[in-house]
């Protein structure tokens, strides 16, 4: 287990072991990072990486052991929008068989860092599911192309302003090109989920192949 402590209104990283998960024991060599908080630690490949939260933007450090760590800077800087204006919050790594796929951040709207907004980084050259980042404007649990139907009567919707909270201005309510392969659901992303998957987006706008029109993750 890794996680930070604070001493004299500093913050430090320490690691704990167990053998049960239950009772941990502290490692001797604590703190191993210093100033360091909100981490999260994954092993990719041989190496760990440990990332942590700034004002700045999210940071980062690896270690061959998990105990002698390197720091290596800031991985990516803030985005220049108002969602994360004043710093990355709890910044966590996904991994998928082995492979980053993402950084999903608390990005710091207020400077008080108390009004934080889910966002999401990927690796340059990876795919970014379109439909996202509108969640402050719309109800909860739907997307656009859902508030784009049910409150405009349009047949689709996407995310025209991500980070926005104005309801008229954050949803592009238009089509978003699989229409016609979707059935009944709202969008790809509905379809995708109620197929079993996570979610998903329209991929193959206009096509009309239900295995090819939208891309489930």
């Amino acid at each position: 287990m890794f996680y930070d402590g604070t001493s004299r209104g500093r913050r430090h990283v320490g690691l704990a072991t167990s053998a049960d998960g239950r009772s941990f024991t502290r490692h001797p060599r604590n703190p191993l990072v210093l100033d360091a908080g909100a981490v999260d630690v994954q092993r990719v490949g041989g190496v760990w990486v440990m990332l942590r939260e700034s004002g700045t933007g999210t940071l980062w450090s690896t270690s061959p052991d998990g105990l002698c760590w390197v720091d290596r800077g800031r991985l990516f800087g803030l985005s220049g929008a108002s969602t994360d204006r004043f710093g990355q919050v709890t910044p966590h790594l996904q991994v998928v068989d082995g492979v980053p796929s993402a950084i999903w951040f608390g990005g710091a709207s207020v400077v008080s860092w108390n009004r934080n907004r889910i966002a999401v980084a990927y690796p340059d050259g990876a795919p970014a599911p379109a439909g996202s980042g509108c969640t402050a404007c719309v109800s909860a649990g739907l997307s656009c192309a859902a508030a784009c139907q049910s409150a405009l009567g349009a047949t689709g919707g996407a995310c025209g302003m991500p980070g926005s909270t104005d309801g008229s201005r954050c949803c592009a309510c238009a089509p978003e090109g699989c229409e016609r392969c979707i059935g009944a659901s709202a969008d790809c992303h509905a379809a995708c989920v109620s197929a079993g998957a996570a979610g998903g987006w329209c991929a193959t706008p206009g096509s009309t192949d239900g295995s090819r029109c939208c891309a489930c993750w």
